[in-house]
């Protein structure tokens, strides 16, 4: 839960959304089109729009879903993997990171 100020506008906002009591398991999904802001599926919940170094943005729409648990039943967590930079050139190294917290 965040208690600071949110933030809308700027190079980094917050996005948040609300998730039922009875959710146990959940995704985030993310979709990408590097032509438009435009994606098949009804349940995007939010576009953004990516400037890359060079060329046109990239498009990114994201949706949150229920999913089954991962995991045995009375262990929790959170499973994060970061690092995906769309602006990066092609010449240079993907560095991403997973993370299991528990």
């Amino acid at each position: 839960m965040s208690t600071g100020q949110t933030k809308t506008t700027g190079e980094q906002r917050d996005y948040a959304f609300g998730v039922p009591d009875d959710v146990e398991g959940g995704a985030l999904l993310i979709y990408a089109n590097g032509k438009r802001n435009l994606f098949l599926t009804e349940r995007v919940h939010f576009a953004i729009q990516v400037e890359r170094r060079a060329g046109r943005p990239v498009f990114f729409g994201i949706t949150a879903v229920a999913r089954d648990r991962i995991g045995a039943e009375d262990e929790g967590g959170v499973s994060v993997l970061a690092g995906f930079d769309p602006r990066k050139r092609p010449d240079e190294a993907d560095n991403c990171l997973f993370l299991r917290g528990l």
